[in-house]
């Protein structure tokens, strides 16, 4: 059912959204390499830029025939894991065209530019993985912001209402952007009494 769900939602968004919008399709190791050449080809049909971990996340040899199969887009992976050496065999095998490492899983700034680094050394793109929208999107936000190897839109979980007041500054959207934050250390300041009524363990 999600198959055919994904081959009618895709050309109802081109034909909604038109031409000058890139879409990105996230399948989230769902498909059989067989199946994720098949949507992969419908998507290329329809103009999307990237297709990500279409095969199970762990499977680098079934991500790596689907994205040998698919010449028009771009595939993307990584998110998942957690280790220089994996990241480095990803890119030097060609599983994917743009790893995703996530800032928090992967271990922080530092290992997230080392990975950074790595894909700019294999001339790959490099999109940093982390679906906060509180606090924790500051530390994706700095990596973003230097990363040599930088690749597309970043993913970033936009909820509509308000944020809450415990931290400033909000985090949001303008103008299709997201403004790093500029103050000491990683730019957040919380409001004090959260640590005053937390519960020491």
């Amino acid at each position: 059912e999600d198959d055919r769900r994904s081959r009618l939602l895709i050309p109802a968004l081109r034909k909604q959204l038109g031409d000058g919008v890139t879409i990105y399709a996230d399948a989230n190791s769902s498909y059989t390499v067989k199946e994720g050449i098949e949507i992969g080809r419908m998507l290329e049909d329809y103009g999307v830029a990237i297709f990500e971990e279409p095969c199970p996340w762990e499977d680098y040899d079934g991500n790596r025939a689907v994205n040998k199969a698919l010449k028009k887009i771009k595939m993307a992976g990584g998110e998942q894991d957690t280790s220089w050496f994996r990241f480095r065999y990803l890119l030097e095998t060609d599983v994917y065209d743009i790893v995703q490492p996530d800032v928090y899983y992967n271990g922080g700034l530092v290992r997230a530019l080392k990975i950074a680094a790595l894909a700019q050394q294999f001339k790959k793109g490099m999109a940093p993985h982390s679906p906060k929208a509180d606090p924790l999107e500051a530390s994706f936000l700095h990596v973003a912001a230097v990363c040599p190897s930088l690749y597309g839109f970043q993913e970033y979980p936009a909820r509509p209402g308000r944020q809450p007041d415990w931290y400033q500054p909000h985090i949001l959207v303008k103008d299709g952007s997201l403004a790093v934050p500029e103050s000491a250390g990683l730019g957040i300041a919380y409001d004090e009494s959260i640590w005053q009524k937390a519960e020491r363990i």
